[in-house]
């Protein structure tokens, strides 16, 4: 067995493995974007899996493991899609992304027959092409698919106004996907030229594994994104979420605000705690007269400037002093003054969107969902119950 085959193999247990253990730990926390992206780790681990198959001859032995790969690819488009909206707190109900998985669902469909033959047959038919020949064109549907989500992504993501520098981590997640999908394109046009050779092969899978893996990495740096760090900063070594998942529960201030995990994360700062507390006050006091929330794409380095300190100390304050991350502080003061203007007398011809624009938000859609989560209502039911 060759060193390459080994690597894969140990690529696709490792992602498995990896995938598995800490998805019962996200579901436990309520972390669906995290599941999602657990989920598509798991699913580019199964694909390698079969590439390794059928290097290493594995597919005479497990011939039902043949082009699995097929209907699960159709899964990652749908899978990244909805990682953004749920990061984006556009739309958390599930059932609103069930029509992503039809061609997923209509290509497995499609090989059933296949499946459903008895381990000779299939056998037979893999290694004489007879199968392979009827679904010769689904790849290259599949192509078409993933590609399509790439370009919706990007569409999405360039429309929206997000705070600080999450929008630039998105596009670069959505980039790297589509590198990934070049990947494969790449893959199934070449491998029907003459000079396409089983090192190549090895080659196109190689820049696939190390594709997945980027996107997983900039993916767990989202923690740091929201709490207004740069892209740079977020993916340093000591800021991914390989180095955090062994305090699983207690790192994010964000999440548990308790004094112990404050130290853990804060003892090497120089700020003292009446320092803090007196960046604090005077946070406060700038949002309270300039109102900079409304900003819709208001970034952590614009705080810093106007009062005058490093960029992590405004991070460190917003934690400790509030609890919340910068993206959830700025949430929070924004839908407070939407409380106010929605309830007050000389704003009641003010509509919802009206007050979503005037707030910070550029969507009543996401002005809706970051409402009715800190609030427990709409912004329309709450106007009509407190009248």
């Amino acid at each position: 067995m060759s060193i390459a085959v080994l690597f894969f193999y140990g690529f696709a247990f490792l992602g498995i493995v990896y995938s598995s253990v800490f998805s019962v730990a996200a579901i436990r926390n309520k972390e669906w974007d995290t599941c999602i992206m657990l989920l598509f780790l798991f699913i580019q681990s199964l694909i390698i899996v079969q590439y390794v198959f059928y290097w290493s001859g594995l597919y005479i032995q497990y011939p039902f493991f043949n082009n699995i790969s097929l209907p699960i690819l159709l899964l990652l488009g749908p899978l990244l899609y909805m990682y953004i909206d749920l990061v984006c707190a556009e739309n958390r109900q599930f059932r609103y992304y069930y029509w992503h998985f039809i061609p997923s669902i209509g290509v497995l469909i499609f090989l059933i027959p296949f499946y459903l033959n008895s381990f000779g047959i299939q056998l037979f038919e893999f290694r004489t092409y007879k199968y392979l020949l009827k679904i010769s064109y689904i790849p290259y549907f599949i192509m078409v698919i993933m590609m399509i989500y790439v370009v919706v992504n990007f569409t999405i993501l360039f429309k929206k106004h997000l705070v600080g520098h999450i929008k630039g981590w998105l596009i670069l997640l959505n980039t790297l996907f589509g590198l990934y999908v070049l990947s494969h394109i790449f893959y199934y046009l070449a491998s029907r030229q003459p000079w396409y050779t089983f090192e190549t092969d090895q080659f196109v899978s190689l820049s696939s594994c190390a594709s997945i893996v980027a996107i997983i990495y900039f993916s767990y740096g989202k923690k740091h994104i929201f709490n207004g760090l740069t892209l740079k900063e977020s993916i340093q070594r000591n800021s991914t979420y390989l180095s955090e998942r062994r305090a699983f529960e207690n790192t994010t201030i964000a999440e548990t605000n308790s004094d112990e995990t404050q130290f853990v994360k804060y003892k090497n700062s120089g700020l003292t705690d009446n320092a803090r507390n007196e960046v604090a006050q005077a946070l406060s006091d700038l949002m309270q007269r300039e109102k900079l929330y409304r900003e819709s794409e208001l970034k952590l380095e614009t705080l810093a400037q106007k009062l005058g300190v490093e960029r992590h100390y405004v991070s460190q304050v917003i934690n400790q002093n509030f609890g919340v991350n910068f993206f959830e502080y700025i949430n929070l003061l924004r839908i407070e003054e939407a409380k106010n203007l929605l309830l007050s007398s000389d704003t009641n011809i003010l509509n919802i969107i009206e007050v979503a624009y005037q707030v910070g938000y550029n969507t009543k859609n996401t002005f809706n969902t970051a409402f009715r989560r800190i609030v427990g209502v709409t912004p329309s039911e709450f106007r009509k119950k407190q009248r």
